[in-house]
């Protein structure tokens, strides 16, 4: 980036990626025939790092369900990942 950027800023981004709304218009441009949710944190070994530990009623895990069932309504393939994943085409 040319400039440095402004700390407040930088923070504003953490934990804001798990919204229903904004990844469904994201899906509705680019009308994908797969999707798929990761960086959710979900791994075992991120609890000790992280201090998290996601339940069912968990902001990330309700709002991934939510864009789950909207694709899955709209007959796009879509996954919550978790670990890895193989992807063959």
């Amino acid at each position: 980036m040319p400039e440095k950027l402004q700390r407040d800023k930088d923070n504003s981004r953490r934990l804001a990626g798990c919204n229903h709304e904004q990844a469904k218009k994201i899906i509705q441009i680019f009308n994908p025939k797969d999707v798929f949710v990761y960086a959710m944190g979900l791994e075992p070994w991120l609890e000790f790092i992280s201090s998290l530990k996601y339940t069912d009623e968990s902001r990330p895990i309700v709002e991934s369900n939510r864009l789950l069932d909207d694709c899955n309504q709209s007959a796009i393939v879509a996954e919550r990942l978790f670990g890895e994943k193989t992807i063959e085409y």
